[in-house]
């Protein structure tokens, strides 16, 4: 950058502001990269744990009862019949 002179001082205190302020935005935006990691890095590792210390058994086998046979009741024409079961029977 060029030298600022002594008739700039404004343009110099707006300049650091906002480098200041872009410098703590981007200070912000890496420890909250760092502290999103070690929260997913212990997320992991609870569930590893957890998942060790709640292993399933072997499944056991369940007695099956006899097939059910399920009879639905349906509506058939007669002949002749120009009832519509879709539009209702009045």
């Amino acid at each position: 950058m060029p030298p600022v002179g002594d008739g700039q001082r404004i343009p110099r205190l707006v300049s650091s502001a906002g480098f200041r302020v872009f410098h703590a935005t981007e200070e912000f935006l890496w420890a909250f990269m760092i502290v999103a990691t070690a929260l997913i890095v212990i997320r992991t590792l609870v569930v590893i744990f957890l998942a060790a210390r709640f292993r399933r058994s072997a499944p056991v086998p369940v007695d099956f009862g006899p097939a059910i046979s399920v009879l639905i009741a349906a509506f058939q024409r007669r002949e002749g019949d120009r009832r519509d079961p879709a539009r209702g029977f009045g």
